[in-house]
């Protein structure tokens, strides 16, 4: 109980402060999951299926938009290397698909090898998005910095909800093999997930004391953001801890990246949403295909591994080209 009220102590002096800081979207999204997260944890428990149907809606109104003007942006990012429509569309289409097929090849013949390098890639996006404010050039330093930071989200996610991560990926091949290693994996790394948060900490400070070109508000909301969504995350159900940090945070803050990288001088919302419409439609299309030619007879646990794995396919490109948009910001 006192790890607990720790955590909530945590939670309600953290959120305080960010009141006091700039950077107005990242403040409002650290309060509204703060205040999201408190009201699921003071409520009876959700039902498992209600806590999937949340996290498939934040996948469908957020997670797959964000994705959907990659094309946008490898144009925007090429625009001296290709002059016509056709060679732009031409050139994206072969940076584009062949990862999707290939990766989906891996996905059909090692499943738990894409696993493992579907959660290594996750985990450099996701924090290439969370510290961005950081402003890091792109050397290896930088790589190992957003992997350690990665780890964190990932094992926040993961280790703290054993039933529900070893039934889902019950669904895949061989399960019968791994799932007793990584049961004994998560047994033996319960503590894992806070040791690296205390880790971190002790890290960025030190690295924040030496960087000069942030304000002493930004280094201090950096902070506060990096410590409270994997408390966040480590607290709540696996689906929705999910679906806040996914939809709800990584989704919204990469969708301002895009709208400031494709808009800088027209500011359009409504051409903004309109634009991801389309390769949206599509994704939804494939997914649903996806799952449907599954026939998984109503098992929600096989359902969401397929979903999971459409995602995965869809995310390998997308990866790529967030980088190069987030490598232009870091330059502005």
């Amino acid at each position: 109980m006192e790890a607990y009220a720790l955590h909530d102590f945590v939670f309600i002096l953290t959120s305080y402060i960010t009141l006091q800081m700039g950077n107005p979207l990242r403040i409002t999204l650290l309060l509204l999951i703060f205040l999201l997260s408190v009201l699921i944890i003071l409520l009876p428990q959700i039902p498992i299926l209600s806590q999937q149907l949340i996290f498939v809606a934040a996948i469908l109104i957020t997670g797959i938009p964000h994705g959907a003007m990659d094309h946008l942006i490898y144009f925007k990012s090429n625009t001296q290397i290709h002059s016509t429509t056709f060679s732009k569309i031409k050139s994206f289409i072969l940076k584009y698909i062949p990862p999707m097929v290939i990766y989906g090849i891996i996905w059909w013949i090692f499943p738990w090898f894409a696993l493992m390098v579907f959660l290594m890639l996750s985990a450099y996006h996701f924090a290439e998005t969370d510290l961005l404010p950081l402003k890091l050039s792109n050397n290896y330093f930088t790589v190992f910095l957003q992997l350690i930071y990665g780890i964190i989200i990932i094992t926040n996610l993961l280790i703290p909800h054993p039933v529900e991560v070893l039934a889902v990926l019950s669904a895949l091949p061989k399960s019968n093999y791994y799932i007793p290693l990584l049961a004994d994996f998560f047994a033996k790394s319960s503590n894992l997930p806070i040791y690296l948060i205390l880790g971190w900490i002790v890290f960025l400070i030190l690295k924040l004391f030496n960087l000069k070109i942030l304000s002493t508000k930004q280094k201090t909301l950096l902070i506060i953001q990096t410590i409270i969504l994997p408390i966040i995350l480590n607290k709540l159900p696996l689906f929705l801890g999910f679906a806040l940090y996914f939809g709800l945070w990584h989704s919204v803050i990469s969708l301002q990246s895009i709208y400031h990288h494709l808009y800088q001088d027209d500011k359009s919302i409504k051409k903004f949403i309109a634009s991801a419409i389309p390769f949206t439609l599509v994704a939804f299309a494939g997914i649903l295909i996806l799952i449907v030619l599954g026939n998984y007879n109503g098992n929600l646990n096989q359902a969401s591994m397929a979903l999971f794995i459409g995602i995965a396919v869809l995310t390998l490109p997308h990866l790529s080209v967030m980088s190069e948009l987030f490598q232009d910001s870091k330059k502005l």
